[in-house]
């Protein structure tokens, strides 16, 4: 039930910050969600940890915390009102017209290139170069990892000034650039102090790329689709998340986790084409 009531989420919010921000102000909000995200992600092991420390059933809990939030929700949040389509059957035929567009479906690919390589690259096997080559412990490894978080973070704050400058385009190439090397540099950093380099990195370009991604892909869906279009992100990112631990794992089958980051570079450098010869 919990799975169910969460599988929307992601693409909800993203549909109404594309529903109620405009102009410049749609990379500006898209950046803050991406944020919060963020800070969340970096906090929720601590507290969870700590909850569980006073008791190991405190944890479950958390979720009560979405009652005040759907209540808030309720009575704060008014839906903009869209022109709902004659029929379903030509809402689907719309949706498929629309979604097919050379930009929409490398929003998409990059949106899945991002994930194979966080979840591939970077969940998965980073932990073990941490163990491998630095001896680090459970707790070490957690702590470096959050560093990517609290970067992406802060760099996402930024995301709308950034975007008024250069354009969100600009920032997804410079996203791409930036995980290229960082799975380049993982492999031969033998320096504990340097490591922490390339996690930071990794972070910015996070918050460089999800922001605009999710920007640009409002952006180009029709009023009446936008949530169809969120929706289908979120199927492809979880695509991401599903076939990037396996599919990087070949790299590492083939020359361990050399092999692994840099498959991934390949990934990353192949996202760079795509942003650079297809989204405009």
């Amino acid at each position: 039930m919990q799975g169910i009531g969460a599988a929307s989420l992601g693409s909800l919010n993203t549909t109404l910050i594309g529903d109620v921000f405009k102009g410049k102000r749609l990379p500006e909000a898209m950046g803050y969600n991406a944020s919060v995200l963020s800070l969340s992600t970096a906090s929720y092991p601590l507290v969870g940890g700590l909850l569980a420390g006073l008791a190991w059933y405190y944890p479950f809990a958390m979720p009560l915390l979405a009652i005040p939030v759907a209540v808030f929700v309720m009575v704060g949040i008014r839906e903009p009102d869209i022109v709902k389509p004659a029929s379903l059957k030509q809402y689907l035929k719309d949706i498929f017209s629309s979604v097919t567009r050379k930009e929409v479906l490398a929003i998409f690919a990059l949106g899945t290139l991002t994930f194979i390589i966080l979840y591939g690259a970077f969940i998965t096997n980073l932990p073990f170069l941490f163990h491998q080559r630095f001896g680090f412990t459970s707790a070490k490894i957690g702590m470096a990892m959050s560093l990517g978080s609290v970067t992406t973070a802060i760099v996402a704050t930024q995301v709308g000034r950034l975007t008024s400058r250069y354009g969100s385009v600009t920032l997804l190439k410079a996203a791409f650039l930036l995980y290229f090397i960082v799975l380049i540099l993982l492999p031969v950093i033998g320096n504990v102090y340097l490591i922490f380099l390339p996690v930071l990195l990794f972070g910015a370009a996070q918050g460089l790329n999800i922001p605009s991604l999710q920007t640009l892909l409002a952006a180009l869906a029709p009023d009446d689709q936008r949530g169809a279009f969120m929706s289908l992100n979120g199927m492809v990112i979880r695509l991401g998340q599903t076939i990037g631990p396996v599919f990087i794992g070949l790299g590492f089958l083939l020359d361990g986790l050399s092999g692994a980051f840099y498959l991934s570079a390949f990934m990353a450098l192949t996202g760079l084409v795509v942003a650079f010869f297809m989204v405009k």
